[in-house]
């Protein structure tokens, strides 16, 4: 593996659903992926330049205008000049750059400590119209989500400092006759934790929802929740009924 390296990779219209299951099993996509990706340098830490899309991509059913990628990696750091989730009126944007060793590890890429992340997650111009695509149970979703969330440190101390807020949304779940409504929430990370509030609304009833959950690296190390409800309206196909709290 010693020596230098010199290649271009490109495909085209390449059908998503043959190489998906190689990665991830639970997500159903359709779609034709392009890419174009050059490796130059030593062959044990090259320089790589990428750029990728994905054409008329369907996600759990979801139709995407966009999903990309531009970027590099240099010195087992990949760095990301952009990368897309567009849907409609929302768009999720994320920049930085990101340890390789984080991810991958093996006997040329090591899980250096020194190598810190700095990704910014823009969710300026989100809606909560991308659920159905994280959750098949979810079947629309609507309303404005804005903020932006910095993630630093490494691998074994994963920092993140932002506020992720929802100033007004509805849901419809598959499995419940009535929507959820008036939907406000707000995630305010804080380091290693991220504080949580909400509130909703679900026929003549109403909810609330406090909590944090704690971590350190990839590890979940604390989590507490409550909940309050009153006279919620649960139309659920197997039962109908008013919960009281």
């Amino acid at each position: 593996m010693d020596g230098s390296t010199d290649i271009q990779l490109v495909a085209s219209k390449v059908p998503v659903q043959t190489v998906l299951p190689l990665v991830i099993q639970d997500v159903n996509a359709q779609g034709n992926w392009n890419f174009i990706i050059n490796v130059h340098g030593l062959t044990k830490s090259p320089k790589v330049e990428f750029s990728s899309e994905v054409e008329q991509a369907v996600i759990n059913g979801i139709t995407l205008d966009q999903l990309s990628i531009l970027g590099s990696m240099e010195d087992q750091v990949v760095s990301i000049q952009q990368g897309m989730v567009k849907k409609s009126d929302s768009s999720i944007k994320v920049r930085g750059k990101l340890p390789l060793g984080a991810f991958v590890t093996n006997e040329y890429v090591m899980d250096d400590m020194t190598k810190q992340f700095d990704v910014y997650v823009d969710m300026n111009e989100a809606n909560l119209s991308v659920l159905p695509l994280m959750f098949k149970e979810v079947q629309s979703a609507d309303g404005a989500i804005r903020g932006v969330v910095h993630v630093t440190g490494n691998s074994a101390n994963i920092l993140a400092n932002g506020t992720i807020e929802l100033a007004n949304g509805t849901m419809q779940l598959k499995s419940l006759k009535k929507p959820v409504t008036q939907l406000k929430g707000q995630l305010a990370f804080r380091g290693n934790h991220v504080d949580i509030t909400g509130s909703t609304m679900m026929g003549k009833g109403n909810a609330g929802l406090s909590g944090n959950i704690g971590w350190m690296g990839p590890s979940i190390t604390s989590y507490y929740g409550a909940l309050q409800m009153k006279g919620i309206e649960i139309g659920h196909e197997f039962l109908y009924r008013t919960i009281r709290w």
